[in-house]
């Protein structure tokens, strides 16, 4: 019995070192890869800020290869879901031809707990935030336009900008193009009638969407469908860049904001939940159509075309 105890506190212990060498390894191999990935390149730029903008304090950060390139605006979807955690090793890929300017949109990503809004914002403080922006960019490279690319809420925010402010702005890049927010929620309730067949729970959750209605409650009821029947689990099979190696070598990023941005703490959670939906009115959808189908409402148009097409 002695023996066998002697045993298992010596695999203990060598377990116990093993686990401490793993960890520090890790820990070092994370480190240095955020270190490399922040590097500036020759002749370009890499900086980091908290802009003052409309009364808030708003993160950016500004990547390119070329001080002197064209500036591009990146827009996040949403609203309130920044996506700086993992975006960073796509936009760079613009970032021989532009200066890339990724930024979290007011209260969210980077800017949460330390910058988070009381209340939520209207539509008119997006699109402020959004002219400040513009003029902080405009300013600080001496440019006289930028371009804007913006994904999903970002293509709504956008386009208000570009339709209001043409003077400021060269192009504007949709990405999972927003077209019109009650006929996507018609389609997305047909969609799910259909998925839902023979789940008498789920079936009656999709019978109670309201099309006609955009607020926190009928933002609940999509959002457990599409937990249950969504299309978000192939963003990165077809992608070449690897979401693990995005997230855990991210250099603007610790892994607990990560983590927080990616699925959510329950403070921030909450936080969200409050803040979430501007209020409607003023903001109107793009023009046009894009065929993006890794976002939820256009695989749904593709279902759609899908099942009236002739063949």
């Amino acid at each position: 019995m002695e023996n066998l105890i002697r045993i298992l506190l010596k695999v203990l212990k060598w377990g116990a070192i093993a686990t401490v060498i793993f960890i520090v390894i890790v820990a070092i191999v994370h480190l240095v890869g955020r270190k490399l990935n922040n590097r500036t390149p020759d002749g370009g730029i890499n900086e980091t800020a908290f802009v003052d903008i409309n009364g808030t304090k708003q993160w950016i950060n500004i990547y390119g290869e070329d001080k002197d390139a064209p500036v591009l605006l990146y827009l996040h979807g949403g609203p309130f879901s920044a996506t700086s955690a993992v975006d960073w090793t796509c936009l760079r890929k613009l970032s021989k031809d532009y200066i890339v300017v990724n930024w979290d949109q007011r209260g969210c990503g980077h800017n949460y707990p330390k910058y988070k809004v009381e209340s939520a914002p209207t539509s008119e403080d997006m699109i402020q935030d959004g002219v400040e922006m513009t003029d902080y960019l405009l300013g600080r490279f001496g440019k006289e336009k930028i371009t804007l690319m913006g994904m999903s809420w970002g293509s709504i925010l956008g386009s208000n900008l570009a339709f209001r402010y043409p003077e400021k702005y060269d192009a504007m890049i949709a990405l999972s193009l927003v077209v019109d927010i009650e006929e996507s929620q018609k389609l997305f309730k047909d969609y799910m009638l259909e998925k839902s067949e023979g789940d008498e729970e789920m079936h009656s959750i999709a019978e109670s969407i309201d099309p006609a209605v955009m607020n926190y409650s009928e933002l609940q009821r999509t959002s457990v469908l599409i937990s249950k029947y969504g299309y978000y689990d192939d963003y990165f099979v077809d992608a070449d860049v690897n979401f693990l190696t995005t997230t855990f070598f991210n250099p603007y990023c610790t892994l607990g904001q990560d983590v927080r941005m990616i699925y959510g703490s329950p403070s921030y959670r909450e936080y969200v939940t409050k803040t979430l939906m501007p209020e409607p009115g003023a903001i109107i959808g793009p023009l046009g159509l894009t065929g993006a189908r890794q976002s939820i409402r256009s695989h749904i148009m593709f279902w759609k075309a899908k099942k009236t097409m002739v063949m």
